[in-house]
């Protein structure tokens, strides 16, 4: 009964969707269903290969296929059994087979394996030949993949293209916090990595909805399967006493999968990337900014260094995680994610910052040491059912974040120390919702979005601050600004899909309701006695939009080639209620955000995309707050109840090649972007101190961004080489000291990097990179003034493996900063190791830093600011790690 279903819904699926679905079953003489048999549709002669599957345990079958041929072969074919050709009409059917028993001679053959193989939008890496010596985890394969690229924060990129998914064996157990797999998997134990171009996750959708995004899918080995894999590691330094501590476990069968781990270090490891979002598309109607929390107030702190964290962090830092996927009878999958973070870390140094102004300079030199503690809980819950009749998807997401930041400055206008302190404890909500089904000629789609957040902060200031707004200008002892902000929201739609030849329509219908709480108030104290501030200095905001929206788009195929078109219209209904001046504003806006795309395949290796957008932003309510609100010790703003808008209009043109056999890629993107603004923000700097002021005056800002990435791929000699530039450009409209200025900024960048095994003994990695960074402030009368920074960075690693069980390695980073003035600090770190390996023990005794670099001097340049940081860095650290295979 059940095949009998499975043929009735898949022949109603091939003829929803315009296309040849062959189904069928395949069994012995004994009638007994057989597996893996290899049903491969050609053409007429069998000269060509045009699709092809593999029969299932219960010996069932699906092909789809969209070739316009009259007639196909179809070839069924076994190890041990009779291979059986027949031709069959190029239509949608039912074909069983019934094999004959067969000895089957296997030649002699010497196995070889290519490093890299394509299976139509499949590419497949051998891991075994990208891999060597120096390598742990599967991440530090896959930065070395030609067309790949691994950003800082674990980001994973295919040709200029972030990944969509992250499989393991086929199964999505992480969704997009993939570091936990990246950085936990060995590299030993996965046969390759697939590279699925196109990669369209919806089953439903394969036929209806062309994606051109790509996915990675883990195959693991043989040995990995259907057993616990545990590792440990356990590390000793000094400088003064270092410790860098993990245990990891995981499983990985066909019906469920789960990794756990515990990690524990204060040598500066960063252990957050493994639970991180990596950035993935996102939805347009999601209501995105709902789920973002907002840190209205905060301390001022020191810029993160260019350098690694390791250089310059003073951490103490736990991570327990927890994964867990199970495959039900329905093939529909339950997810499990559980997450806790605390880190407590430091960092300390100076900052001085030149702030360049129409007619002056003001420079800021501050002394600085800050701790931030975090504790963080994550959760969440899937379950999903991918069918090709249904699709089913539902998000449950917790989070509950307490961070409490604190520092000590000193500022060289100020006689005593400024002690800064905040506590921004978070908490979050979110269920997604998702339901596709085809519905008579149509696939109808439910979707829902609800998210409810809350976060209470407070900021402590010793002494008070801005004394001539908050005190009469005299100076006080303490400052406390307080801020709660709430946020829920609820976006629900329905959209109908219909199909016409090759092309789609579509028509989606929703509405949002958005509400929003925002309360503040500032006390002061002085010689013990506090007193909270009249109305000026509060907010209580209460803020809803209730927002309808339709969106009509559609997508025209013409061969290869897809123009994509839609027209989304809202209209967002939106009241503010001032509970403190009793006032209330209410506003309709009608907004359209047009859409055009293009996708112009110039040959099967190169292909270009076009497109051009419009959208319409309500800002955030927060910027709408008529009382002071004091966002660090020397930020006040206030913003007369002006509710921003924006109007932003984007056109990006990009030109991709790529050339998997001979591993060579190619990717070029141009982005402008304009912005329409209906306010300007008045900045007003009284020495180091800045007063913002929102005002009704319309503004606009421009944006350029420019970039290019060649990869090529020597298989024979292992050597990867890669080429990026990058430039950036954006023009703003400004008043700064009551003067209309127009800020310019643009960045210039080239990085090179090259990778290299020699003599399967010699691994060596080099990047250098030089940035450019320039600046400048142009009055009305176009005088102009002008301020630039300059850096340069070689990155050399040399890991030089002795024997099969010794290997030695030896890094090192060169910097060079410098400004227009030509003061240049330039920098050498060092670090040296050895690795020894016997059996499933894995040691390693290295020394970071070998030449004691205590600090680090950084420039940097934004909008009309320049700064000058110099960050403490850890001294010289030994180290002794030991690597343990527990289970396997």
């Amino acid at each position: 009964m059940k095949y009998v279903l499975l043929c009735v819904l898949s022949l109603s699926a091939g003829k929803l969707f315009s296309q040849t679905v062959i189904t069928g079953r395949i069994i012995n003489k004994n009638k007994q269903p057989i597996a893996a048999v290899n049903v491969v549709i050609t053409n007429k002669d069998q000269l060509k290969v045009l699709t092809f599957s593999i029969s299932d345990q219960n010996g069932l079958y699906k092909i789809n296929y969209n070739g316009s041929q009259d007639s196909v072969s179809i070839k069924l074919s076994c190890i041990g059994y009779a291979d059986v050709v027949r031709t069959i009409a190029n239509k949608s059917q039912i074909i069983n087979g019934e094999l004959q028993e067969k000895i089957t001679a296997l030649p002699t053959v010497e196995a070889k394996t290519r490093p890299v193989s394509v299976e139509g939008d499949t590419v497949n890496y051998n891991v075994a030949s990208f891999s060597s010596n120096p390598d742990r985890s599967i991440g530090d394969v896959i930065a070395k993949l030609p067309g790949f690229e691994v950003d800082a924060n674990g980001g994973i990129s295919y040709n200029g293209k972030a990944i969509s998914s992250y499989y393991i064996n086929g199964l999505d157990l992480l969704e997009t916090r993939y570091g936990i797999a990246n950085n936990n998997i060995s590299h030993d134990l996965v046969d390759k990595v697939q590279l699925l171009d196109n990669h369209q996750p919806i089953k439903l959708l394969d036929s209806l909805k062309v994606s051109t995004t790509p996915a990675l899918n883990i195959v693991l080995k043989k040995k990995a399967a259907n057993q616990i894999i545990a590792t440990a590691k356990a590390g000793l330094g000094f400088s003064p006493v270092l410790t860098d501590d993990e245990i990891v476990a995981m499983q990985f069968r066909n019906k469920f999968q789960f990794i756990g781990a515990y990690k524990y270090n204060n040598v500066g490891q960063v252990l957050s990337n493994e639970i991180n979002q990596q950035a993935t598309i996102q939805d347009a109607n999601e209501p995105q900014q709902e789920k973002v929390q907002e840190n209205i107030l905060s301390i001022v702190s020191l810029p993160s260094p260019l350098l690694h964290e390791r250089r310059y962090r003073f951490n103490d830092n736990h991570l327990l995680h927890f994964s867990a996927l199970k495959l039900l009878k329905n093939t529909a999958q339950l997810k499990f994610n559980v997450a806790y973070l605390k880190d407590d870390n430091s960092i300390a140094g100076s900052n001085t910052t030149n702030l360049f102004l129409p007619t002056d300079t003001i420079t800021l030199i501050e002394n600085q040491k800050n701790n931030n503690d975090v504790n963080k809980v994550s959760a969440d819950l899937h379950y999903n059912l991918n069918q090709k009749n249904k699709y089913v998807k539902n998000a449950l997401k917790l989070q509950f974040d307490f961070a409490n930041e604190e520092g000590l400055l000193k500022n060289t206008s100020n006689v005593s120390n400024i002690n800064q302190r905040v506590n921004r404890p978070y908490y979050q909500f979110i269920n997604d919702f998702l339901l596709i089904k085809p519905v008579k000629n149509k696939l109808v789609s439910f979707k829902s979005a609800t998210v409810f957040n809350k976060t209470a902060q407070e900021l402590m200031l010793q002494p008070g601050s801005f004394p001539d707004i908050l005190n009469d200008s005299l100076p006080y002892d303490q400052v406390n600004q307080k801020a709660t902000l709430l946020k829920f929201s609820s976006n629900n739609s329905a959209s109908f899909q219909t199909k016409l030849g090759k092309n789609t329509q579509e028509i989606a219908v929703g509405a949002e309701y958005a509400y929003k709480e925002l309360t503040s108030s500032i006390f002061k104290t002085i010689n013990q006695n506090s007193f909270y501030l009249n109305d000026s200095f509060r907010n209580k905001l209460y803020w809803q939009n209730i927002k309808g929206y339709v969106n009509g788009s559609s997508v025209f195929y013409f061969n290869k080639k897809r123009l994509s078109f839609s027209l989304p219209v809202e209209i967002n209904n939106i009241s503010i209620n001032n509970a403190v001046s009793k006032s209330k504003f209410t506003r309709s806006y009608f907004f359209t955000n047009p859409y055009l795309g293009v996708l112009l395949p110039l040959t099967a290796k190169f292909n270009t995309e076009f497109s051009l957008s419009g959208k319409n932003n309500i800002g955030n309510f927060v910027q709408t707050a008529p009382g002071y609100i004091l966002s660090n010790y020397r930020v006040i703003y206030q913003n007369d109840s002006l509710l921003p808008t924006q109007k932003i209009y984007n056109a990006t043109l990009s030109a991709s090649y790529k050339d998997p056999l001979n591993a060579l890629f190619y990717n070029l993107s141009i982005s402008y972007s304009g912005i329409k603004n209906n306010i300007i923000y008045d900045q007003y700097y009284d020495g180091l101190l800045l007063t913002r002021k929102a005002l009704l005056i319309p503004s606009k800002e421009k944006s350029l961004v420019l970039s290019s990435r060649i990869n090529k791929y020597f298989i024979n000699s292992k050597t990867n080489i890669s080429f990026i530039i990058n430039y950036q450009w954006n023009k703003s409209f400004q008043i700064q000291q009551k003067e209309f200025v127009n800020v310019y900024a643009a960045t210039r960048s080239l990085t090179s990097r090259v990778s290299t095994t020699l003599f399967n003994a010699l691994a060596v990695d080099n990047e250098a990179g030089l940035q450019i960074f320039n600046n400048s402030i142009e009055r009305i009368d176009k005088s102009k003034v002008r301020f630039s920074a300059f850096r340069f960075h070689d990155f050399l690693r040399i890991n030089l493996s002795v024997n099969k069980k010794v290997t030695v390695y030896f890094n090192t980073e060169v910097y060079k900063i410098w400004d227009k003035s030509l003061n240049a600090n330039s920098y050498l770190f060092a670090d040296l190791g050895m690795r020894y390996k016997y059996k499933k023990l894995d040691l390693e005794i290295g020394c970071d830093n070998i030449a004691d670099n205590r600090n680090f001097i950084l420039k940097t340049i934004a909008n009309n600011m320049a700064q000058r940081t110099e960050t403490l860095l850890r001294g010289r650290t030994l180290m002794l790690k030991s690597y343990f295979k527990l289970l396997k």
